[in-house]
Parts: structure tokens; sequence; C-alpha cells
């Protein structure tokens, strides 16, 4: 294996397999020379798609300040036999790894919320996931889809003792909730679509008016350099096309547009009393 990473984690040998699940990409863990990670590779179910979702989605999670496993791109070699979830094997190719954590999904208690030391990212947390149209944490239509806890991790690494770092995990639904990506991902209807993801009802106690106001306004820095050369970091063989490319980073910049100025109405629709709102009509800046 070679690997391709902007962090010190920096994994490049595959050195054995230890198990795999049959969740939708069916990870599997296995053993680097930088130590235990998950990976993500050609020949899960899902296709090469939710690869490049994953990776675009991480990483401008942190890049909006959420914490997030450190993660990488490595190169599996013919000769690494690694069994991914639902009886498949990965292909020889570009894969998704992330680093292994001390830690736990969130069980969706809230008693557990109160030991999270950085609670108050649960406002980044559904601002992002309503910016890139996650539909895998929280959906905004539970009618289709379940809510899935898992993809909340309560990391004990970077946490005072007996404290919780919450981590954005697993971004492989985000811009299509798991489906192809094609050049109709800038329709309108997903543009300007105007429902809150992310949010699930444990989380109201936790948002307030302020954060929420100061977690829009980092979507006016984005940079669209930064998200071209992210977007075209994608590898050639998880097929995703230029002119797909492009539509996506026209996706992102235009929906942190759309979110910026219109969700913070929303959000107050959903989670603040009206009566204890200043200026009911007022936008984000």
């Amino acid at each position: 294996m070679s690997s391709r990473s902007d962090t010190d984690w920096n994994p490049g040998t595959f050195r054995r397999w230890v198990s795999c699940t049959d969740t939708s990409t069916g990870p599997a863990e296995i053993v680097t020379d930088s130590g235990k990670a998950f990976i993500k590779a050609l020949g899960n179910k899902e296709g090469p798609h939710v690869l490049a979702c994953e990776w675009i989605g991480t990483k401008l999670a942190a890049w909006f300040g959420l914490p997030t496993f450190n993660v990488a791109i490595i190169q599996v070699e013919s000769e690494d036999e690694i069994p991914l979830g639902h009886g498949r094997m990965a292909e020889t190719g570009s894969a998704f790894v992330s680093r292994m954590e001390r830690g736990h999904p969130w069980g969706g208690g809230v008693k557990e919320l109160s030991l999270v030391h950085n609670i108050e990212q649960v406002n980044d947390l559904v601002v992002f996931d309503t910016w890139v149209l996650n539909c895998d944490r929280h959906p905004p239509d539970l009618k289709t889809r379940k809510p899935n806890r898992d993809n909340v991790f309560f990391s004990e690494e970077d946490a005072p003792d007996g404290m919780f770092t919450l981590k954005a995990i697993d971004h492989t639904h985000c811009f299509t909730c798991g489906r192809e990506l094609n050049e109709s991902a800038t329709k309108i209807e997903n543009v300007k679509d105007d429902r809150i993801y992310g949010l699930f009802p444990e989380f109201a106690d936790h948002v307030e008016d302020g954060l929420v106001r100061k977690s829009l306004a980092k979507l006016a820095k984005l940079d669209s350099c930064f998200v071209r050369d992210l977007v075209y970091s994608i590898p050639v063989d998880w097929e995703v096309p230029r002119n797909v490319q492009d539509k996506i980073i026209e996706l992102i910049c235009d929906r942190a547009d759309f979110v910026g100025g219109t969700m913070w109405r929303s959000m107050c629709a959903k989670c603040f009393p009206q009566a204890k709102l200043d200026l009911p009509g007022e936008e984000v800046d």
C-alpha cells in the first residue's frame, strides 16, 4: 500500500485484516504501519462515489471546525487481501482510511451528552449537515429514513478525564444521500432545500441563537479555490468525471450561500420560542 494524506497521520503499509461489518459500505478494521484504521474501499456494495463523498465531506467538516478522524487515501495493492462486509473483497485501487480512536458511537441518551466537553458544537454539526445535505445522521424527513446515532462519535482522545469529544464521522451520504454523483446535483431543489438536517431532538437544548449565527457566518468565508482543489483531489478510479466534479463544486458553494442566508430563520422556527427573539425576521449578516 502507498498513501496520500495532508495530516501527520500517514499510513503506508497494510499489515493485517482484523474484522469487517455489514453496514452500507462494509468497512473493515485493519492494522497499518501507523496503527489501527478503518478502510472503505473499491468493491464495496455502494460503489465508488460514496468514497468521494466521504473524502469531500470529511475534509469540509474539518475546514468547518468540526472534530473529525484523521483520514488518508491509500492504494490497495493486488497482494492485499482485505475482506469487506457483505461477503465482498477490497479491489485494487484508491481507498479511504480513517484512524481508529478510543471511544464509542452515541447511544442516544440525553445524560451522555452532559459528558461531551464540546457539546456546543452540535450547532456546527447541524449547520454542517444541512449545508452538505447529509441525510445519514438525522434526516429531515423521518418518514423516508431513520436517524443514525452511530454517526455521532464520542471520542476519548483530546478530551478531559471522564469526558468525551463529539466527532462527526461517516459522510458517505453527503450531497446525494448515497446515490450516484451526476450533473443533476446542482438542480435547484438541492441548492434551495430549506429543511434542517442533523437536528436530533436531544440536541435541541444545546442549540443557541448566538452559536447558530456564529456557525452560519463561517459559510461566508468559504473559498471556492479551496473547494475546487479539494474536489479535484478525488482519485480518478473513484469514477467522478471532471464535468460532475465541477457540478459538485458549484453545489457546495451555492449551498453555502443559501444556507448562510436562510437557515437562521428555519432554526429559529424549530428551536427558539419566537417571543425570545429580538428581531424575528433578521437574517445573518
